[in-house]
């Protein structure tokens, strides 16, 4: 891409899927590119996500965040992670993942950060201590740390291979709240400022993974030339998708062709008519 920071979305401004969800032990994507994993069995608590905004200070540079809530009576673990695209392109790199973090004064909270190497076989390397900690307190303070990424020559590198970035909130503390903002991923060991990038641009980054249309879009579907029954109407992507995507719309009408680059609604009608159909879709390339 140009850009040094490896992380999309890293100043968490993109929020396509909204702005707050609630997490009771499955996998969801959040903030765009930014995936949240918790543990089950918690019915004595809720699990929020939500995004942050902050009065501007030019002592932190911190206006936007990533707000993690966890109301639980009983310890339970939380993993928010953003899984990089094509884990070759750092083998035998030096990285340095840097970020912003601070708690809402629970004493002695903290949470580990590490990289993982994930491979489309379903094996995982982590790297890093899981266990090295990083004690948050309720003022913003800059954290890194730096790894060395081997090379596995005998994996599988498919579509679905990443390197994990990754923050786990363990089982030692319960009712808490925890803020991460401006993370980086950039190359050598030496953490560099924060790469504030047009907000314009940092959508379309997104975009590659995930796309939201307005809201009630309208397609025209018009006849087809060898049914006059027939309805159909293209879509076309603003931002070309990493893989096909799965695509979901409200219409009801059903996806005949489906590309990176777009999709094609049909449907049968009941009149030779053209005809103006409104509903909104999205389309979700994202790794899983």
């Amino acid at each position: 891409t140009g850009f040094k920071n490896h992380i999309i979305n890293g100043g968490f401004y993109v929020w396509q899927r909204g702005t707050s969800f609630t997490n009771t032990g499955s996998y969801k994507y959040t903030s765009d590119r930014w995936a949240w994993i918790a543990s089950a069995g918690d019915a004595n608590g809720t699990r929020l996500i939500a995004k942050g905004e902050g009065q501007y200070n030019s002592l932190d540079g911190v206006n936007n965040y990533i707000s993690v809530s966890n109301t639980n009576t009983n310890t339970s673990y939380t993993n928010l992670l953003q899984r990089v695209e094509d884990v070759t392109r750092f083998y035998g790199k030096t990285l340095t993942l840097s970020f912003m973090a601070r708690t809402n004064g629970v004493p002695d909270f903290n949470i580990s950060a590490y990289l993982q190497q994930n491979f489309d076989d379903s094996a995982s390397v982590s790297l890093g201590d899981i266990t090295e900690i990083y004690t948050l307190t309720a003022n913003w303070t800059k954290y890194e740390i730096t790894f060395n990424v081997p090379a596995w020559d005998n994996e599988l590198h498919g579509d679905s291979n990443s390197l994990n970035v990754m923050f786990r909130k363990g089982t030692s503390a319960t009712s808490v709240k925890f803020h991460i903002a401006q993370v980086q991923l950039e190359e050598g060991s030496v953490a560099t400022p924060f790469e504030q990038r047009p907000i314009g641009l940092e959508l379309s980054l997104c975009q590659r993974y995930y796309e939201i249309s307005n809201s009630n879009s309208l397609h025209l579907i018009l006849p087809d030339v060898n049914n006059s029954l027939s309805r159909r109407a293209s879509v076309s992507y603003k931002v070309t998708k990493r893989i096909t995507a799965t695509v979901v719309n409200s219409s009801g009408h059903t996806i005949a062709t489906n590309s990176t680059d777009g999709f094609r609604l049909s449907r049968t009608a009941s009149t030779t008519t053209s005809e103006v159909s409104a509903g909104t879709w999205t389309a979700d390339a994202e790794i899983y």
